[in-house]
């Protein structure tokens, strides 16, 4: 299980903010290509602001943040319980079949309560026909308590359209 760094080095969106392996689910077969905009809706990018520690461009920073709109839905973390093999946590909302979260960092599980309420955020849904269920890759999100309208990144979760039903458009600043 990855980690955070124990200073801050990057926002909690970037591969850089942890130790270990980034997962991302993306399964290839015969007819999946890379997403694009043709085969895929994104979430948009509306702000981007990074503040570096030092004249290095490219070293340690001391703030930044990645503004996205998109449909976002409020689900709850129903069982602190990890499901092998990949640091799954179940996610429920009332009238949907649960689906699961895949942790960020061991952190983010030590700071998790049941019942917890999080934001999912879609930032990929497919753009198959319309008898085709489709799959959305999100966000998951959780409310930062000492900066008001932030939220910041505890995992990742492929969910179904039906957990975003009663979703609205909305702008995440995400740092």
């Amino acid at each position: 299980m990855s980690k955070r760094t124990e200073s801050y080095v990057a926002p909690s969106f970037s591969w850089a903010s942890r130790t270990g392996p980034v997962i991302w689910y993306w399964v290839y077969d015969n007819e999946s290509k890379m997403p694009t905009s043709e085969t895929y809706h994104f979430a948009q990018v509306v702000d981007v602001s990074c503040t570096p520690a030092t004249n290095d461009p490219f070293g340690q920073i001391v703030m930044g943040h990645i503004t996205l709109r998109g449909f976002a839905t409020q689900m709850t973390i129903e069982s602190t319980d990890i499901n092998a093999p990949d640091w799954r946590l179940i996610m429920t909302k009332e009238g949907v079949e649960e689906c699961y979260v895949t942790l960020d960092t061991i952190q983010d599980l030590d700071e998790m309560e049941l019942n917890s309420s999080v934001i999912c955020l879609d930032i990929m849904r497919d753009k198959k026909g319309a008898d085709y269920v489709p799959f959305i890759s999100g966000l998951v999100l959780l409310l930062v308590a000492s900066r008001p309208g932030c939220y910041r990144r505890i995992g990742f979760s492929t969910m179904k359209a039906e957990h975003f039903e009663d979703s609205i458009i909305c702008d995440i600043k995400i740092i």
